[in-house]
């Protein structure tokens, strides 16, 4: 018997606190709806004054030359070997840190980039430019208020490393294409040489020293000719290029929806202490 009427005031109680709790809000709920779109008109107030920043990644490689074609052939035979299996596998063409220093350089901040990233006038890129060397790569950050203007001034900082990697190693192709021009027409004399000997021969068994001599000069002549074309092949089709598609992400965006629901919940959460702080300055008068 004692145990049901426990029972029994212990519901009671849950349903006095229940309607308490019910008759709070009914009270109050004038105060609560202020408080709730106050807090939600602020949360929009900052969220149309704070525009969303976008981060474009741009991660270049760039350009690697081969030059075997350049390594002494005077040289031993182990340290020959060794060295034209380094070169083989290709350097940079300058290191990565000049790279990044010259395109930080206001001077080569020109109009068409200038046009891409949708600024009128800076000093240096450096006001919304990253440039970092990550192992064997140059990673470029790019924060612009538009995904689409990120995306393209990345791409346009691009083409401008590309470009100016290109005038630096044009030097270099110069030389490699003159070398080969100047090796070919040395094969081309020799040829002409042989053949001359070729027809002045009488028996087969007569090799003059000098046609050796002059064989053996051509066959160096053909090697270190395809070595040149090799290289030039293989440094034309490494340029300054993109290691993946440039990603673009937000970094501080604030979506309307939910910076107002934040907003009306903050609002909520205030005005029940402001309601509690009303209930109880009135039980506390007399």
């Amino acid at each position: 018997m004692q145990q049901d009427n426990s029972k029994y005031d212990t519901e009671n109680t849950d349903e006095i606190q229940i309607r308490e709790i019910i008759d709070f809000f009914r009270s109050h709920i004038i105060l609560l709806t202020v408080f709730v779109i106050c807090g939600a008109g602020i949360a929009a107030f900052f969220a149309a004054r704070t525009p969303a920043q976008y981060e474009a990644i741009a991660q270049l490689r760039p350009a690697q030359v081969r030059t075997t074609s350049l390594i002494d052939p005077n040289l031993a035979s182990d340290l020959k070997g060794a060295a034209i299996w380094q070169a083989s596998m290709g350097i940079s063409a300058e290191p990565a840190t000049d790279l990044i220093a010259r395109l930080m350089m206001p001077s080569g901040f020109n109009d068409s980039t200038r046009a891409a990233c949708a600024v009128e006038s800076v000093n240096a890129p450096a006001q919304f430019l990253q440039i970092v060397q990550v192992a064997n790569l140059v990673e470029m950050r790019v924060r612009r208020s538009s995904s689409e203007v990120a995306a393209q001034c990345a791409q346009a900082f691009f083409e401008l490393a590309r470009k100016q990697q290109a005038t630096v190693l044009k030097p270099f192709f110069d030389e490699l294409e003159e070398q080969l021009a100047k090796t070919r027409a040395n094969i081309r004399e020799n040829q002409a040489v042989l053949n001359k000997l070729d027809q002045s021969i009488t028996g087969a068994s007569f090799v003059g020293l000098k046609y050796l001599a002059i064989f053996e000069d051509t066959r160096k002549l053909q090697y270190r000719a395809e070595s040149i074309e090799s290289d030039l092949l293989f440094s034309k089709n490494r340029e300054t290029r993109l290691n993946a598609p440039i990603f673009v992400s937000t970094i501080n965006g604030i979506k309307p929806r939910n910076t107002i629901l934040i907003g009306a919940l903050a609002g909520l959460a205030a005005g029940l202490l402001a309601a509690m702080a009303n209930k109880m300055l009135k039980q506390k008068r007399p």
